[in-house]
């Protein structure tokens, strides 16, 4: 999934609402290929030269509510960081963590933009809370998304080498998370 979100990236596009449904096995010969799907919400976010167009002063929300980055909730112009965000909520959800904004009544954007932003305030009493409290991967992730402005190029891979990492941690392997599958047997074309 990160292969494809960089890939979409080095293009010049961001997609604006990374989520788990929004990423597709392939069939057949390409049944090991994750494919990302759904780009109606993606944007141009690049100019020819490379550099990222200029951040608009404000932005309508864009994304899915449980999935969205901070930033949208705030209506602050997306980029690559936000794509990252969501993706790294999508990793949390997978690893099984209960994420806080889950518990909001009616899954309203204000309610949600408000435990998001508490958990962002103190994430080790807030949001790493069960099978993620003891990952240290999941907390480096979070401090080097946490550190990036609008223009900035995300690291993939430390973020690629940090997954690795949650892939042989030993709580993980022994099976107190549940993680079943192997990076080794994915290919991503976009």
């Amino acid at each position: 999934m990160l292969d494809a979100i960089e890939k979409l990236h080095d293009r010049g596009y961001i997609h604006r609402d990374i989520k788990p449904s929004n990423f597709v096995m392939g069939k057949g010969s390409s049944r090991n290929q994750v494919f990302m799907v759904d780009f109606g919400l993606a944007k141009l976010h690049l100019e020819a030269n490379g550099k990222p167009i200029d951040q608009r002063v404000t932005a309508d929300f864009r994304g899915t509510i449980t999935y969205a980055s901070l930033n949208a909730h705030n209506k602050i112009d997306l980029a690559r960081r936000d794509d990252l965000w969501s993706f790294y909520f999508v990793v949390l959800d997978f690893l099984n963590e209960q994420l806080p904004w889950r518990n909001c009544k009616d899954n309203r954007a204000d309610e949600v933009r408000d435990v998001k932003t508490k958990c962002f305030e103190d994430p080790e009493h807030n949001l790493w809370k069960t099978t993620t409290a003891r990952l240290q991967e999941v907390k480096n992730i979070f401090y080097c998304l946490k550190k990036l402005q609008y223009v900035d190029r995300p690291d993939y891979e430390y973020i690629r080498q940090q997954l690795f990492s949650l892939l042989h941690n030993e709580e993980i392997k022994a099976g107190v998370i549940h993680q079943t599958i192997s990076p080794s047997v994915f290919s991503i074309r976009i």
